[in-house]
């Protein structure tokens, strides 16, 4: 072969080199493709589940008994066979259900004491109750339906059950602290259960009292338990020479 045709052939076959290594760098469309699809596969299936919890929560509020799953299925609208493949039993489904309530909680609600009076202060308090019974109403009814089924106390519900002690303890202290300790625990006790979720509930649905009157009566009920009326000079004391109420406790929430 002549020189000449010998190097214009070996010029087209380092061009065919070069052409194959470029075509092997570039993502053909059928290996990009899938990724998509799995992503798209992933987000479809949070979606289901999310629906799937939401419709066991409204069959909770519904109380309906019997057929949990079935019930469940028909109210997200999608198969039981589907319902079983995200979660194998209820306690998987109800755990499910508790993550995404404590995730939708708000922020700890504000307490402000104004002025520090007690008249003032009682009435911030039941405020900040009321609007937490609200959006607590749908964990107290899922903890209801399962407390004789499990020993496992949920360390979450713990601490909204300490937030909630430590708000009353900051909220009443000049009137706590006019007390022997054991008369502080049972004060506490008292309040405690009168502006807890079950007390809101049964005023609510039972007595069929509307918020007003729910609040009128918790303002009235705490007035009485607290201890007599004290004078300005003593709360000044409590509060400090500072004449401002002291700061609550960190993370307090009602």
């Amino acid at each position: 072969m002549p020189a000449e045709a010998r190097e214009q052939w070996e010029r087209l076959q380092e061009t065919r080199r070069h052409s194959k290594m470029e075509r092997s760098f570039q993502p053909h469309e059928a290996v990009r493709k899938p990724r998509y699809v799995v992503d798209g596969r992933i987000r479809r299936g949070n979606q289901t589940r999310m629906r799937i919890v939401t419709a066991y929560l409204d069959v909770v509020r519904r109380h309906e008994q019997g057929g949990l799953f079935q019930k469940v299925s028909e109210d997200a609208g999608c198969s039981l066979r589907t319902v079983f493949q995200h979660f194998a039993d209820e306690p998987t489904l109800y755990k499910a259900a508790l993550d995404l309530i404590y995730s939708q909680l708000k922020p700890p609600i504000s307490f402000d004491p104004g002025d520090g009076s007690r008249s003032t202060r009682i009435r911030a308090y039941v405020e900040t109750k009321a609007k937490d019974c609200v959006q607590l109403l749908p964990l107290r009814m899922l903890l209801h339906m399962h407390f004789d089924r499990s020993n496992h106390v949920d360390p979450r519900a713990v601490a909204l059950r300490c937030k909630s002690r430590a708000l009353l303890e900051w909220a009443f202290g000049p009137e706590l602290r006019s007390l022997t300790n054991r008369e502080q625990e049972q004060t506490l006790i008292a309040l405690e259960l009168l502006t807890n979720v079950e007390s809101w509930l049964t005023m609510r649905k039972d007595l069929r009292l509307g918020i007003r009157a729910v609040k009128a009566a918790w303002i009235d009920a705490i007035n009485r338990l607290l201890p007599k009326r004290l004078e300005d000079w003593e709360v000044s004391r409590f509060v400090g020479s500072g004449g401002g109420f002291p700061p609550p406790p960190e993370n307090g929430r009602s």
